[in-house]
């Protein structure tokens, strides 16, 4: 029994071993806003204070190192995590236990910790970013197995519990960082002091928080077995619903990285050290947006299957106005003072860069109007089609790059996003325009394979 004073939820396990809570309550949407956004904000704002620790007590190329080593490896983790999260909070009928999802995290993210050593093994990289690199990797893949318990918990909506261990990561990490930069100098033991905290915190808080007394023990003895070829087996249903989201999401990840390994080949970690610093400067916005579509996506996803099309279009108009409305103060704010905010942030080397700055803004509002397609598309399980539109954003961005970041540096590369995302939210427009069609005719159906299951057919 899981209790916070306001909902209760009753954990009992079935003869199939599925775990199926009931909710007294249905938690309000603003308060899980509030708390997603809280979590969500205060883990951006740790990474970004840690790329501004490096900054300050390091070099531009050392900001290169790291940004190279999260560019690296973030492709090949999201791809392995299959985005079982966003799986996970749409799945509202519990089609599948929860220990199916932790083994196939646990599965994939082995697979994916091997390549990226062996990334950082045969690349033509120096000793020092191949240790940022397999530090970065392993902290990451210690993020995603904290990840899968978080989809529990958001299913549940038990987003608050989500941002308590959010921010408290986010500050173990920043401490970690500024410690090993402040004594030893190193981007390689600042890497490995985050590695360390996001691992004590996926042992201490993650896997204990996200337990139910009891029925923690028979997730552990259930979890223990069914590691040979039969319980594999098992798993690759949900494998093959959650693959096309892994590949949705290592697009999206090549979509924002391509540009960097293009100005890592022209250029050098120096120019990439200041293209990523200003970059992050946007990521709290991107944040915020992430934030309230993890809050609003179960909300969405019960308005898909009980075919209320009026509801699901006026969370997503709603979410569209406000993500506009940010976007433009944000640009009003970088057009007045733009230059002092990238000098008194960073150093007044980055402050010349202003433009760049404007332009990453811009994209940030192109970006969420994508955001909220996809928020719609995936809360109706429709992951499928968003692989190839995010494809062709991809493909845009490469040529896009390789014409302008020869000629224009790492303007052209914020240009190639642009370009990017323009592409993308056309693609994503029309693939939502097709789910709202069928939103009506999702209600009232017996089993549950109107929520998207039939896009998943090959």
């Amino acid at each position: 029994m899981l209790s916070d004073g306001t909902d209760s939820v009753d954990a009992s396990w079935d003869g199939s071993q599925r775990l199926r809570p009931r909710w007294s309550q249905r938690r309000s949407l603003g308060r899980n806003v509030i708390w997603t956004l809280s979590g969500n904000t205060g883990l951006a704002i740790s990474q970004w204070l840690m790329l501004v620790v490096v900054a300050k007590l390091g070099q531009p190329a050392q900001v290169g190192q790291y940004a190279l080593a999260l560019g690296l490896t973030a492709p090949v983790m999201l791809l392995a995590s299959l985005n079982l999260r966003a799986v996970q909070s749409t799945d509202i009928r519990n089609d599948h236990p929860f220990v199916s999802y932790l083994r196939l995290r646990l599965c994939t993210t082995v697979v994916a910790l091997v390549v990226c050593l062996a990334i950082a093994r045969v690349a033509s990289l120096s000793t020092g970013t191949a240790l940022v690199v397999g530090f970065v990797a392993l902290a990451k893949a210690s993020e995603s197995v904290s990840d899968v318990f978080y989809g529990r918990l958001q299913q549940r909506e038990q987003m608050d519990r989500i941002a308590i261990s959010m921010v408290a990561r986010g500050v173990l990490s920043l401490l970690a960082m500024t410690i090993m930069m402040w004594t030893t100098g190193s981007v390689v033991w600042g890497a490995c002091g985050v590695l360390l905290s996001w691992l004590a915190m996926l042992v201490i808080y993650d896997i204990q928080t996200a337990g139910d007394g009891p029925g923690t023990i028979a997730l552990h003895r259930e979890l223990a077995g069914g590691w040979g070829w039969h319980g594999l087996r098992a798993l690759l249903p949900l494998a093959w619903l959650a693959a096309p989201l892994g590949g949705v999401q290592m697009l999206i990840s090549l979509n924002t990285n391509i540009p960097r390994f293009f100005i890592q080949a022209v250029a050098g970690e120096y120019e990439l050290g200041i293209y990523a610093a200003i970059a992050y400067v946007t990521m709290a916005g991107s944040t915020f947006v992430a934030a309230i579509g993890q809050a609003a996506s179960p909300r969405l996803a019960r308005l898909f299957a009980d075919g209320d099309r009026a509801g699901f279009i006026r969370l997503l108009q709603r979410l569209v106005a406000f993500f506009l409305a940010s976007c433009v103060v944000a640009i009003a704010i970088v057009l007045v003072a733009g230059d002092a905010l990238l000098s008194y942030l960073y150093t007044p080397a980055y402050a010349a860069h202003a433009s760049l700055l404007l332009l990453f803004t811009i994209s940030f509002g192109v970006g969420a109007i994508v955001s909220v397609c996809g928020f719609g598309i995936t809360a109706a399980r429709r992951f499928r089609p968003q692989v190839p539109v995010v494809a062709v954003a991809v493909l845009a961005v490469t040529a896009a790059s390789a014409v302008l970041v020869p000629r224009f540096g790492i303007l052209g590369a914020a240009w190639a996003v642009l370009i990017s995302l323009i592409v993308w939210a056309f693609g994503a427009g029309w693939v939502l325009r097709s789910v709202l069609t069928d939103v009506r005719a999702s209600a009232g159906r017996a089993d549950v394979r109107p929520v998207g299951m039939e896009a998943t057919k090959p």
